[in-house]
């Protein structure tokens, strides 16, 4: 009996340690992609008026604890590689579902309201549409894929595979106050 609950203690730990081993990769793969672009661009106003017209100023979540939108997105896109469209697809989705950023938001009006608050570096408008277009398949797709969604669980519960793993750790980091 003991020798199976060391055992799963071990595993929890070593889930732990991967865990944290794919976050500190994550921030520095984050904190190169901050260096690739030169300090001399600077972010447009039309990043900056982007928070606002994105962003609610907090969201409440079923225990009523009230969290500020700006803080855990900032949060929930260290976990994830923002490269990758389809992770940014996922975060602004969620962030949908737990009504940190306004319903009927658009990818590029997201984009431009991550860029206004530092997390992804302005480069021009072109890459902002690209980025936008990928996001747009993205979701497209993930909404296409889905049968029923119900309005009990965040949209990640639905996803398959990677991004379902990928999904828990945005909503994590969106609904709790330390990782």
């Amino acid at each position: 009996m003991y020798d199976i609950m060391g055992t799963e203690l071990v595993v929890l730990r070593l889930k732990e340690q991967l865990y944290q081993n794919e976050l500190i990769k994550n921030l520095e793969s984050y904190s190169e992609q901050q260096n690739a672009v030169p300090d001399e661009v600077c972010i447009p106003d039309d990043c900056r008026d982007a928070i606002n017209k994105v962003m609610t100023p907090s969201f409440t979540l079923p225990n009523k604890v009230v969290k500020i939108s700006r803080n855990q997105i900032v949060k929930a896109a260290y976990v994830i590689d923002l490269t990758a469209n389809v992770q940014v697809a996922m975060l602004m989705a969620i962030s949908i579902d737990v009504e940190a950023i306004r319903s009927g938001t658009k990818c590029i009006d997201f984009i431009r309201a991550l860029i206004g608050i530092g997390v992804l570096k302005y480069s021009d408008d072109k890459a902002i549409k690209n980025m936008s277009d990928g996001m747009n398949k993205k979701l497209k797709t993930l909404k296409r894929n889905k049968e029923h969604v119900s309005s009990n669980h965040p949209d990640y519960l639905l996803w398959k595979d990677k991004d379902k793993e990928i999904g828990k750790e945005i909503y994590k980091a969106m609904t709790t106050e330390e990782l």
